[in-house]
Parts: structure tokens; C-alpha cells; sequence
């Protein structure tokens, strides 16, 4: 993601080959909040369910030791 801090307000947007997983972010957040009466034991289940069948990698960070 880039910053744009040159008014002084954080403005993070996510680079173009990310912007579809921004934008999915987004909507599953909007779709599943509060004020249309999903709960957070719903969106749990919600967002558990659609990362089932899919593979999370994990890189480990500049430094730290395997």
C-alpha cells in the first residue's frame, strides 16, 4: 500500500494488483456489518467459511529467525 501524507491525513490505497482484494475487503465488511444485522459471531463464521479451501502462506519478516 502507498501513503499519501502531504496534507497532513494518512491515505493508504493498495497498488493495482491488489486493488480487487482491497475492494473485496470493502465489500465483505460493508455486506457484513452491524447495521444490516450481521452480529460478530456471524461474520466470524462468514469470513471463516470463505477462506475454507484456500491455502494462507506466511513469510516470515526481515530478520527474524526461522
Amino acid at each position: 500500500m502507498k501513503s499519501d501524507q502531504s496534507d497532513g491525513v494518512r491515505n493508504s490505497t493498495p497498488s493495482y494488483g491488489l486493488l480487487h482484494r482491497y475492494a473485496t475487503e470493502f465489500n465483505f465488511r460493508y455486506s457484513n456489518r452491524a447495521a444490516v444485522g450481521v452480529d460478530d459471531v456471524t461474520r466470524t463464521i462468514r469470513a471463516l467459511k470463505g477462506a475454507e479451501g484456500k491455502r494462507l502462506t506466511y513469510k516470515l519478516s526481515v530478520g527474524q529467525a526461522a
